[in-house]
């Protein structure tokens, strides 16, 4: 069976050097999910960096692919207003 590795990435590298074996790349998709889910799970606070990313390796070091996650501040805007509430001409009723 293949091996697999998963690295985290969050401004630092912590690299995975036991990896897991597995039958295929859809289970390591699997194992990267519910890692990503745990690990999301244990935070205190998002890191500064504002993102994080688990990169999946094979045993020749190859990236296979990368789960990003990432927190984005955004502006604090007032909800919409509510259209029913306007007539055609713009003026409440």
């Amino acid at each position: 069976m293949p091996r697999y590795f998963f690295h985290v990435r969050d401004g630092t590298m912590a690299p995975d050097w036991n990896g897991l074996e597995l039958a295929n790349l859809g289970d390591a998709r699997l194992v990267a999910n519910r890692f990503a889910g745990d690990l999301l799970k244990e935070l205190k606070q998002f890191p500064e960096s504002g993102n994080w990313s688990l990169v999946v390796t094979d045993g020749q070091g190859l990236n296979l692919f990368t789960l990003l996650v990432a927190s984005i501040d955004a502006a604090v805007l007032p909800p919409p207003s509510d259209p029913r509430r306007h007539n055609e001409s713009g003026s409440t009723e």
